[in-house]
């Protein structure tokens, strides 16, 4: 049985960047299915943040995040966009992917990512997402409608209150494996650990299974 996560995030979350990095690493010798929960950090009103011209921004990439793509082996620059984007755009480019051509979804995470940390691309533009789109070969049409009809906006919002209340998220990355959460950019040995734990869990609850107790005593179901 697949081994089910949950990753909250934000395509300007420069920890989720990262994070997805140290998920795949983690990942790839175990069988999970991973589920994307969008939890969109701002949004007009709300001000943009301006990391080009924040000093502890700007000292935290250097002391923080560069050192950590380093250590994944992961390309990574601050983009000299000021200030960054809201992602309302790419993140209904997401659920049309996923409603339309779920396969090719974990190759649209990668390509926006990397369009704003590696090429340093203003994804909050529809032009840079439509491009994407054609990059990994999804019609880009559709999803011009999609974005002139707001299909998807409530529907992120709904997404956000329920990482709020439901799940209880407060920040992002975080991490749902089996029945532990996980806050956080991660190391890929910890996301690892709980990924093992959650196999040692189903692997006990499948051993109960047809379990019963009888005037006899307990055992295998008769």
């Amino acid at each position: 049985m697949s081994v089910e996560i949950t990753a909250c995030f934000d395509f300007v979350c420069p920890f989720c960047y990262l994070s997805s990095y140290a998920l795949k690493q983690a990942a790839k010798n175990h069988d999970v299915v991973i589920h994307y929960h969008p939890f969109e950090l701002r949004r007009a009103p709300t001000p943009k943040v301006d990391p080009m011209h924040d000093e502890a921004r700007l000292k935290r990439f250097d002391e923080v995040l560069l050192p950590t793509a380093k250590k994944l082996g992961v390309e990574m620059k601050l983009p000299w966009i000021s200030p960054h984007p809201y992602t309302t755009i790419p993140l209904q480019g997401f659920h049309y992917v996923q409603d339309k051509y779920a396969d090719k979804l974990p190759l649209y995470m990668d390509t926006v990512f990397h369009a704003f940390y590696v090429d340093e691309k203003d994804i909050g533009k529809q032009k840079i997402v439509e491009d994407i789109l054609e990059q990994i070969g999804v019609p880009v049409e559709p999803f011009q409608q999609v974005v002139a009809e707001g299909k998807y906006v409530n529907l992120l919002e709904e997404e956000k209150t329920d990482a709020k209340e439901r799940l209880g998220v407060s920040g992002i990355p975080t991490y749902f494996i089996g029945g532990q959460k996980l806050v956080g950019c991660q190391d890929p040995r910890e996301i690892e650990m709980a990924i093992l734990r959650a196999e040692m869990e189903q692997e006990s609850s499948e051993d109960m299974i047809g379990m019963a107790c009888g005037a006899d005593g307990c055992g295998p179901a008769q």
